[in-house]
């Protein structure tokens, strides 16, 4: 009966052989199933690898969280403040008034109004 047996002398010479590279020797072997699990789950790893350099935090900065919160109310302050200037009127005997919803055609009816509001509290 004859023996086959598989020695890399070039990988022995550039590696010390112990249990962590033993698949990488055993998978230099003509016998080598390239097909094997191993091999796929070598293969699914093989560029897994990723340093805590080439990482980057995902998560937004605090600050970028209140800039936002802080840009979108101003945002709606500044528009209930046109809002309120454009529907404000001023009379010489009697002084500033504001303009009632009848009085004011821009607007359209009370359902436009609700669904403005109710589009801007899905949104905050």
């Amino acid at each position: 009966m004859e023996e086959v047996c598989f020695i890399d002398p070039c990988w022995l010479a550039k590696n010390v052989l112990n249990p962590s590279n033993a698949l990488e020797y055993f998978s230099s072997s003509p016998f080598y199933d390239r097909t094997c699990n191993n091999e796929v789950l070598k293969m699914q790893s093989k560029f897994r690898k990723v340093t805590q350099d080439q990482l980057h935090n995902m998560a937004p900065r605090i600050q970028r969280i209140y800039c936002s919160r802080l840009t979108n109310a101003l945002f709606y302050l500044y528009n209930a403040l046109d809002l309120y200037l454009e529907r404000r009127t001023f009379d010489v005997r009697d002084g500033f008034k504001r303009k009632s919803h009848a009085d004011d055609s821009c607007y359209g009816n009370d359902s436009d109004l609700q669904n403005a509001l109710k589009i801007m509290n899905e949104q905050a």
